[in-house]
Order: C-alpha cells, then structure tokens, then sequence
C-alpha cells in the first residue's frame, strides 16, 4: 500500500536493507491518529454540505409553493367558480409584450426564456407552469407567432432568413 507523501512525512519511516520504506509502531499509531483526523474533519464537512443541501432544497420548495400554489389560489374569483382571475394583464397584452420582446432580442425564443424575460419585466404569469401558460398564449395567438422547432417562437409576420418565410404558400 503507497500512502500520499502529505499524509505519512518523511521523517515517520526509516528505510530497510532492501530500500523500502518500514515504519515503527510509533509512526504508525502517529498515522492511524492523523488519518483519523482527516476523516472526521471529513465527515464534518460532508455534514456541513449535507445541511446546506437540505437548506437549498426547502428553500426551493417555499418559492414552489409560493409561486405555484400561492398564484393558482390567486386564479380564481370569489363568488364565480368558473370565472378565472388573471390579475391586471390579459393575454392579449401578455402576446404584445411577447411580441416586442422578440423583436427586440432579433431572433426565436423559447418559452422558458420569455416566461423569464416576462418575469424580469414585472409582467406576472399566472398558473403553476408558467412556461407552458405561455405557450398557450403563443397557441391561441397563432395569426402573430410561429413555433420554428428546435429554435422557438418566432413573429409570424417576419422573414428569418434561411429558417422561416411569412409567405405562405398557396
């Protein structure tokens, strides 16, 4: 068995007749001793990041909650069962808002990032999904956006050049 030059000094062994290295039952209770306190200093670390992993992931679960639950209880309106509370920005304006969003970036973008370009602008999203709530606003506005695959949403009324034509063919 080799051990790490770090971990057994030079000084704890004397070399035998034969070149290698032998160690005195004093170096290695030394050895033993040191090895032990490198794995318990181990062990606390392991336990460390496992706290912190743990924290992370309530965490995580708190916004879920927060944002899921939280806005699917704000999506209805007292008194009307069927009648859902879409806060102050329709989908209408939410399509306009996706529209100038791709516009201005110059190229198709996916759902993930307009939702997060949305979310940055302040402009909520209501549902549990909010990626595929704007996807669904992209579906029922499909005179204004195309869907390219493997690309994203695209303005329906806009070349891209060598990827997609407003032309349609007849």
């Amino acid at each position: 068995m080799t051990l790490g030059a770090e971990i057994v000094p030079a000084s704890h062994g004397s070399k035998s007749r034969s070149g290698k290295k032998t160690l005195s039952k004093q170096s290695t209770t030394d050895l033993i001793d040191r090895l032990l306190r490198i794995r318990a200093d181990m062990v606390e670390k392991l336990k460390q990041t496992d706290a912190l992993i743990e924290e992370i992931r309530n965490f995580e679960n708190k916004v879920a909650t927060l944002s899921g639950d939280a806005q699917s209880e704000l999506s209805f309106t007292i008194g009307s069962p069927t009648q859902r509370r879409r806060g102050h920005v329709s989908p209408e304006q939410i399509a306009d808002e996706v529209y100038e969003l791709i516009r201005e970036k110059g190229r198709p973008m996916k759902r993930g990032e307009i939702a997060r370009a949305l979310l940055e602008r302040n402009i909520p999203l209501a549902g549990k999904d909010r990626n595929k709530n704007v996807g669904t606003i992209l579906w029922r506005h499909q005179d204004r956006f195309v869907n390219i695959p493997k690309l994203g949403y695209w303005i329906a009324d806009t070349d891209l050049p060598g990827v997609f034509s407003s032309h349609k063919i007849g």
